[in-house]
């Protein structure tokens, strides 16, 4: 075998084992990525039940069972009466 084929195969041997390195990083790190990204989902799922549990028993102390609407007060304070019909209004009337 000649030296510039040893050295060749020597080189080929490295960039294979350099590729396997480098996959078995990107598989790691996904691992653990993937590892992360479930133990905050779980935490900020717990932490929204909590949140949840909360608001019932403060919004409702005398009667906990009662589902809480968070939005029923702000839809009475949104909410803006009619104006009164004006039969003599020509204002969307059209012009003569």
């Amino acid at each position: 075998m000649t030296p510039e084929l040893q050295n060749l195969l020597n080189q080929a041997q490295q960039n294979v084992a350099a590729s396997q390195r480098f996959v078995q990083f990107i598989g790691y790190t996904t691992f653990f990525a993937i590892l992360i990204c479930a133990i905050f989902s779980v935490l900020i799922f717990w932490k929204l039940c909590q949140i949840q549990k909360h608001l019932a028993v403060t919004a409702h102390p005398m009667n906990p069972g009662i589902p809480v609407n968070p939005f029923a007060d702000l839809a009475a304070r949104t909410a803006h009466p009619a104006p009164p019909p004006v039969d003599d209004d020509d204002r969307f009337r059209p012009k003569k």
